[in-house]
Parts: C-alpha cells; structure tokens; sequence
C-alpha cells in the first residue's frame, strides 16, 4: 500500500513542478485553474510576445522621428525574434497541458484516486472485523457462538476487499509505473521549443 501512496504523492509533485515551470506567475496559475473549472481559457501573450510587440512599436518611432531611416531595424529584428520564442513558448505551454499534464491529472483523478478510496474501504472492513472479534471475547462463554455468522461475513468481506484493493493498487502502480511514452512527448515538444529558439536567435543575429 505504501508502493501506491508513494507514487501519488509523487504525481503530486511531479504535476505542481510542472505547472510552475508552464506558468510561473501564481496568480495566473489560481486564474487557469478557476477557468478550467468553469471548462473556460484564456489566452494570453507570454511576456517574451510583449517584449517582442514592446520592441516593434518602438523601432518604428525611432524610424519616424529619426533622420536616419533605418536606426530602428536592429531592434525590429530583435523584437521579432522575441516573439518567435513568446509563439513557441506559449505552443509548448499548450502542448504540455494537454498531453503530459492532462495524464498526470487523470492518473491522479483516476487510477491513484480509487487506490486511495479503496485502501479506506479496507481499513474500514479491518476495523468491522475487530470490533466483532472484541465483541465476541468480551461476551460470555454461552454467548459466543452468536457471534459466529457475523465474524465469518465480516472475515469474507475484509479478505474481498483486500484483494480488490490490492489489485487496485498494482493498477496504479503500474500505470504510473508506464509513462514512458508521456515522457516522451514532453521531451519532444521542448526539443521543438528550443529549436524554435535558437533559429530565431541565429536569424536576427545574422540579419543585424
């Protein structure tokens, strides 16, 4: 049982570090999760898309009332670069939530869910199942028999639970046990990102 616990704590973590690094702002990350209970979104432009709108509107101001036509081109550049990666940035932001985030919160609603109600379900079966031995200790000797049928169903219904949450349990395990595809998918949607990037980098540096 600890086995399944322990890989729902680390779901737990694993879905809170993510979420951080996707947005790290934690008053936009409260706002996201309010609109993702009303099954709403909203988009919104990373900060590196309003650098890069920042930059643009000041490269043609400085083009406008500078006699030199082309003082601003540099920073236009540059500012177009910025939002080649604020684009990017906010394409992997989606993706992740929608592919990695989204199993984690599933495994989480799911499968580490049901091992955690079934564990309770046990623990109540297993106290069922004491009360009734106590009871049929503490009762005198020409009583005991009575409490026969009660501890032979309460004996059968711990032994079914045990097996159902057991086999709960090693569903769980296993589940989160076989995310090597979704790990996958994260991977390859930041190499995409960086790639992204570092071609937008290498442009602007080459055109200023």
């Amino acid at each position: 049982m600890k086995e399944g616990e322990k890989r729902r704590n680390w779901a737990v973590s694993i879905l809170e570090q993510l979420e951080n690094v996707i947005q790290p702002n934690p008053a936009l990350r409260i706002e996201d999760l309010i609109l993702r209970g009303m099954n709403r979104e909203k988009v919104r432009l990373s900060a590196n898309e309003q650098l890069g709108e920042s930059m643009d509107r000041i490269s043609g101001l400085i083009n406008k009332n500078s006699q030199y036509g082309s003082s601003g081109d540099a920073l236009k550049k540059c500012a177009m670069a910025q939002m080649e990666i604020g684009q990017s940035e906010r394409k992997l932001q989606e993706t992740v939530t929608s592919e990695y985030i989204k199993w984690l919160r599933s495994y989480i609603a799911s499968e580490a869910k049901l091992a955690k109600q079934e564990r309770e379900k046990l623990e109540n079966a297993r106290l069922d199942l004491d009360r009734i031995k106590t009871s049929k200790k503490r009762a005198k000797d020409n009583k005991q028999h009575t409490f026969d049928q009660s501890l032979k169903d309460a004996e059968s219904a711990f032994n079914i639970q045990c097996e159902t949450t057991r086999r709960c349990l090693q569903e769980s395990i296993d589940k989160f046990d076989s995310q090597k595809e979704e790990l996958k998918k994260l991977l390859k949607a930041q190499s995409e990102h960086f790639r992204v990037c570092s071609d937008a980098v290498e442009s602007a540096l080459r055109a200023i």
